[in-house]
């Protein structure tokens, strides 16, 4: 896995929920999700793209690319666990972990794992969102093509 700075990892995992939810993220999209003006997100966008991790399709906006999926998917899995590790062992109200949450995303996989197996490997969060897991199939892509899911 390469590793990824925590904007960078913020960045991929808006798109991810954005394109879980609308099938594709838009500039304005982006800008609204992540707090940050639109020139902002076209220039990260323009760097995750040299790097292979977003496609850009013009008229439609962006998608990941297989690796920028790998690397979402995981900061959400973290995100995610985080959530329901807060709500059911630490007892914090389901409306008040995200924000918590999104602090620990960045928590080292090795420690977001032990969380999971205490819980029992939970398929959603306590918003009923899924938990992605590794053995999810999301097509057969190479590494530079946009991946729909």
């Amino acid at each position: 896995m390469i590793e990824m700075s925590r904007s960078v990892e913020d960045y991929l995992a808006a798109l991810y929920r954005l394109v879980s939810e609308k099938g594709v993220a838009r500039t304005q999209d982006l800008a609204r999700a992540l707090g940050v003006a639109p020139a902002t997100v076209t220039k990260v966008m323009s760097r995750l793209a040299e790097r292979g991790l977003v496609v850009w399709e013009p008229y439609r906006g962006f998608r990941l690319t297989r690796r920028g999926l790998e690397i979402a998917r995981r900061v959400v899995w973290r995100h995610r666990v985080c959530e329901r590790f807060l709500s059911d062992v630490l007892g914090i109200d389901p409306s008040r972990v995200h924000g918590y949450a999104h602090l620990m995303e960045h928590l080292p996989d090795e420690i977001v794992e032990r969380m999971d197996q205490l819980l029992g490997r939970p398929r959603s969060c306590p918003h009923g969102k899924p938990i992605p897991r590794d053995d999810e199939f999301f097509g057969d892509v190479s590494g530079d093509e946009a991946v729909t899911h």
